[in-house]
């Protein structure tokens, strides 16, 4: 089992659910320390050596989301690029596939107040908001556990785990276009290379330039905005390119 998560390994659950195909590429949900993570299974056997394991507890899906392919994808852009199985994962999947729990301090309908004055001044915070992230609350309050444990433990409080998904966000490309300009005061070989491989094409994607000319080129963009050669534009991505083809039509310019 994998996460999407910077984590360079895999962990070891049971499948309690049919044995009769395989369950390699499914999307379940497990638990992982204190809370419920979407993992993906990566690979599958009838024996460990683990005394211990949790179970899944549930199948998101009624087929695989990883192929075969797609799994071997992961594992090479972890090898390649020296990121962790978990960061590639990340990488491959939407953000929209992801579940997991988020905890909550929510305030109990109790009468009166506690006695202990640190108690008071603690869930007088939770009043103003009535519902506070767990995670904001441990940042901004870490030598106030045992108390928050205590008005828990009083019926004060009570600290929810809500399972939730990550919203997939819209993804930007950046691209750019050559402007009809007389002036063309270009100064330097990157210069002249950069608005030739713009005004070559249509438009053309900071990816594609980036992957050329290497970092450096978003200077040289900065520069060809300022005299108005170029223009820098964004839209949304309806769906990745299908070929590489006009990059490599790209480097074959510059080379001739």
């Amino acid at each position: 089992m994998a996460f999407p998560l910077p984590l360079d390994q895999t962990f070891t659950y049971r499948w309690n659910f049919d044995h009769t195909q395989s369950a390699i590429g499914y999307r379940v949900l497990v638990p992982f320390q204190s809370r419920l993570l979407t993992g993906y299974v990566m690979n599958q056997s009838n024996e460990t050596s683990f005394d211990k394991i949790k179970d899944v507890q549930d199948v998101l899906d009624e087929i695989p989301v990883l192929t075969d392919e797609l799994i071997e994808l992961i594992h090479h852009i972890s090898e390649k690029y020296g990121t962790s199985l978990g960061e590639a994962l990340q990488t491959v999947i939407p953000a929209g596939l992801i579940k997991q729990t988020k905890k909550t301090i929510k305030l109990n309908e109790k009468e009166g107040r506690p006695e202990n004055f640190e108690e008071q001044q603690l869930l007088g915070i939770i009043q103003k908001k009535k519902s506070m992230d767990w995670n904001t609350f441990r940042k901004n309050h870490p030598s106030s556990l045992p108390v928050i444990r205590k008005l828990q433990k009083d019926g004060w409080i009570n600290i929810e785990s809500i399972l939730q998904e990550q919203r997939a966000k819209d993804l930007k490309e950046t691209f750019y276009v050559a402007v009809k300009n007389t002036d063309t005061s270009l100064k330097g070989k990157k210069q002249i290379q950069v608005y030739q491989a713009i005004s070559s094409q249509k438009e053309i994607s900071y990816f594609a330039l980036k992957e050329i000319f290497g970092d450096t080129v978003s200077a040289t963009l900065r520069t060809l905005e300022k005299k108005n050669l170029i223009e820098k534009k964004t839209r949304l991505i309806k769906e990745p390119p299908k070929s590489l083809f006009p990059l490599l039509h790209l480097n074959l310019i510059l080379i001739n």
